[in-house]
């Protein structure tokens, strides 16, 4: 069903029916409902309720307790009970950045109480104006008359309806009819576009949003209906903003051309503050209402114009919301073409670039290849389709890597959580990205090595792991670290870090030696990582038969493979040696197969 047809009390009772309230931003929306035996009683009673609603919301939000507040009126409606009066009456209330000179923040002054009043009074004015009975006009009639085809002549009698309160749902009955014979009388047309000249402010008005929504179904915006349109944009909440903009742009128009001029007018204008009522709308906050827009791949034109006059106006240092970030992540829910996805990939980069400091979006892309990197670890590559899965976000990352490179870490400068900037300082490191400004240097990282906190000592050895040159410079710390110093996970990764350095000297591999054998790095591993250079540790032991580790240096041999051959000699021994026992003969058969001939 239409929009405009889900309630009669569209802009009251789309939140007021349940007595509830919405925080967006910096405006909060509050919502009262009021009894009385009288109409002006039960109006009174719901703006009341309408302020104690605000009141219980403000005084636990930290941005708006204390805060200035502008105070706007919604439209109020009422309906006739068994015993009385029901009104659902809502307010508009923009926070302000300044707060107020006492300590708490004073309750809704008498003035701004008035300004309410002064708009019931209007609209008790405006109901006396249209007169009992007039809007209970026989619909049924008109309804009748459409059947028999005589839309013109039901349109006609659809006129001398007021289109005001009270009104409102015959005429969005009528409009519904209309849409589903897709049959648009152009004297009610006129008529719709008459009531929408004719209005000062469209601000909480659901007759506005219920008419766009019905010229909408015409097909794309003609100049005229377009300038109304953009109108009753200008002068919209943040809630009316997104409603209408879902009707802004007719994305399967062929005329592309006349909407990316609309688009980029309506970004500009937003951003140079020409854009909202009572507070002007932000660019960050409302472009990912713009980029949500598309609901397939083919409509993706519509975003890069979005992009593009965004990044073109945008100031240094800019407010890039979370949200601008999670609606362009969203976009990959379409099944986007590899240039597609390289092109989205690249505005998240931009965006997260530009993130300012205070915003949660300057640590959201880090997160991303997190995601990315967790998404390839639970997928199963003996599957077919996951296989082809692994492989597309295989290829985001190598997208994401080169625009990090090209980006010189900018995309990470600004992480400052601890997992975050680990994770980012590990991305770095790993794909060789420069990343100087968020890499501990190497006398930063010697200094750590001293310390005594758990946590660091993990984080800074896990780093070395991808600084090779580094870990060798410092391996005499490690290798402390390796020989007891450390906890497991620490002693684990130094051991990492140091097999991939060139480090040969007897006294060092009999640390990590000793190490493997205590299970704190596989030792077949090890022997794969060392090679040859494990031989000026391993012989000396396989040759001692009082060595209670002999049988391991023995098998350690074997899975150096040839490289050990200088000790083939010694494992011939081994066998011919009558009072070896039977594993550590058998050990050195199986070590002379592996090193071959």
């Amino acid at each position: 069903m239409l929009y405009f047809l889900i309630s009669g009390e569209l802009q009251a009772e789309w939140l007021c029916h349940e007595a509830s309230s919405i925080k967006e931003f910096q405006t909060i929306t509050a919502c009262g409902i009021g009894l009385g035996k009288v109409e002006s009683a039960a109006r009174s009673d719901a703006l009341k309720k309408a302020y104690e609603e605000l009141d219980a919301i403000c005084d636990r939000s930290s941005d708006c307790k204390g805060h200035e507040l502008s105070v706007e009126p919604l439209r109020n409606e009422c309906q006739k009970t068994k015993t009385g009066y029901k009104c659902y009456r809502g307010i508009a209330v923009a926070i302000g950045k300044k707060k107020t000179k006492t300590p708490e923040r004073a309750k809704p002054t008498q003035n701004l109480i008035n300004t309410v009043e002064v708009v019931i009074k209007k609209e008790e004015q405006e109901q006396e104006k249209v007169g009992p009975g007039i809007c209970d006009y026989d619909y049924e009639a008109i309804e009748s008359l459409v059947k028999k085809r005589k839309t013109n002549q039901s349109a006609l009698e659809m006129k001398k309806i007021p289109f005001r309160e009270g009104c409102v749902k015959t005429h969005f009955r009528y409009m519904y009819l209309m849409s589903e014979l897709q049959v648009f009388p152009k004297s009610y047309i006129q008529f719709l576009r008459s009531f929408l000249r004719t209005l000062d402010s469209n601000w909480g008005d659901s007759r506005v949003l219920g008419t766009f929504e019905f010229l909408s179904k015409i097909g794309p915006w003609g100049a005229g209906d377009w300038k109304l349109l953009y109108s009753a944009l200008q002068s919209s909440t943040s809630m009316d903003f997104s409603r209408l903009l879902n009707l802004a742009f007719h994305l399967d128009t062929k005329d592309r051309k006349t909407q990316i001029l609309r688009l980029k007018g309506l970004i500009q204008d937003i951003d140079t503050g020409k854009m909202g009522f009572p507070r002007k709308h932000k660019i960050s906050r409302r472009l990912p209402s713009l980029i949500r827009e598309p609901d397939n791949e083919d409509q993706l034109w519509f975003v890069k114009p979005i992009f593009s006059t965004w990044k073109s106006s945008v100031k240094s240092p800019v407010d890039t919301s979370k949200r601008v970030l999670e609606a362009l992540k969203s976009l990959r829910k379409f099944d986007l073409s590899k240039e597609q996805n390289s092109q989205v990939l690249e505005w998240m980069a931009l965006a997260s670039k530009l993130a300012v400091s205070h915003d949660d979006s300057r640590e959201f892309f880090m997160s991303f290849v997190s995601e990315i990197d967790r998404s390839i670890e639970k997928l199963d590559e003996t599957i077919d389709k996951e296989a082809v899965r692994i492989d597309q976000l295989k290829s985001d990352r190598g997208v994401i890597i080169q625009l990090a490179k090209a980006q010189k870490s900018q995309l990470f400068a600004k992480v400052e959580r601890d997992h975050r900037l680990k994770d980012a300082i590990l991305f770095c490191l790993k794909n060789e990205i420069n990343c100087n400004k968020i890499v501990p240097s190497a006398a930063s990282i010697e200094k750590r090595l001293g310390s005594k906190k758990k946590k660091t000592l993990e984080q800074t050895t896990e780093y070395l792991i991808y600084m090779p040159e580094l870990a060798f410079q410092l391996r005499s710390k490690l290798l402390e670290l390796i020989d007891g110093r450390g906890n497991h996970r620490s002693r684990s990764n130094s051991f990492k870090a140091l097999v991939n350095t060139p480090i040969k000297e007897k006294a060092e591999i009999d640390v990590l030696l000793k190490a493997s054998w205590d299970r704190v790095y596989d030792y077949g591993k090890l022997s794969e990582k060392l090679g040859a250079r494990l031989l000026v540790s391993l012989i000396p032991i396989a040759q001692d038969n009082t060595n209670r580790n002999q049988d391991l240096a023995i098998e350690m041999l074997g899975l150096v493979g040839p490289a050990a051959k200088e000790a083939k000699p010694l494992l011939k021994k081994v066998v011919s040696d009558e009072k070896a026992g039977y594993a550590t003969v058998n050990r050195a058969k199986k070590a002379l197969q592996l090193i071959g001939e």
